[in-house]
């Protein structure tokens, strides 16, 4: 059978509060030991009771007193370093949450666009509603693109670093190795060898020929 869904309010019935307070409180206090031995951690629990006036420190007075003097006796800008406040929890969840719907908004728009452009390239006739809407998909689809052009266009110096090479003192560094590779030997290796290279193009020496 499935669980009813609890509605988040206060409950105005006082003996059904009472009871709920009670059984969830119980809860809380088994998940607390749970936790403290699974992850050897100390765990304090404080309760006030508005209503009641009543306080309420698990797992005893005495060691929620010790355990909130080790607290206070911790420098504040540590403490804070990871403390997490109700209202930043709540903060974050909802922020989590309208991510959730601008992704879930931004796929149903993408599939309604389809939709409507297969019966528009059927042949499909659209009324006033239905062309206005299709104009608004549009124009949100080239916002978004445009938002991600001018994202590529905010980082052009490490695309083109990477792939244009090195850099111009880079290249700089090198210029005559460069030029020896591609245009062959330099000129002092040539003129080293002009008899041989000749001698081998045309032919024995004169001095053969006469022999």
């Amino acid at each position: 059978m499935a669980r009813k869904k609890v509605k988040f309010a206060m409950i105005t019935n006082k003996r059904l509060r009472k009871s709920t307070e009670k059984r969830r409180v119980t809860n809380l206090f088994k998940k607390a030991h749970e936790l403290s031995i699974l992850c050897n951690i100390e765990m304090f629990i404080i309760i006030f009771n508005r209503n009641e006036g009543e306080t309420t420190m698990w797992p005893s007075q005495d060691m929620v007193m010790n355990g909130v003097s080790k607290f206070l006796a911790i420098p504040e800008q540590e403490r804070v370093k990871k403390m997490v406040l109700q209202e930043k929890h709540l903060t974050d969840k909802m922020e989590e949450l309208s991510e959730k719907i601008s992704k879930l908004r931004l796929k149903n728009d993408d599939t309604e666009m389809k939709i409507l452009m297969k019966q528009f390239n059927d042949g499909k006739s659209f009324n006033d509603e239905e062309m206005d809407r299709m104009n608004h998909l549009i124009d949100e689809s080239l916002k978004r693109l445009k938002k991600r052009s001018d994202e590529l266009d905010a980082m052009p110096t490490r695309v083109s670093t990477d792939e244009a090479g090195p850099s111009h003192s880079t290249r700089d560094a090198m210029p005559t190795r460069v030029s020896t590779d591609e245009a062959g030997p330099s000129h002092s290796t040539r003129d080293a060898m002009p008899t041989r290279v000749s001698t081998d193009e045309a032919g024995p020496s004169h001095s053969t020929r006469e022999i």
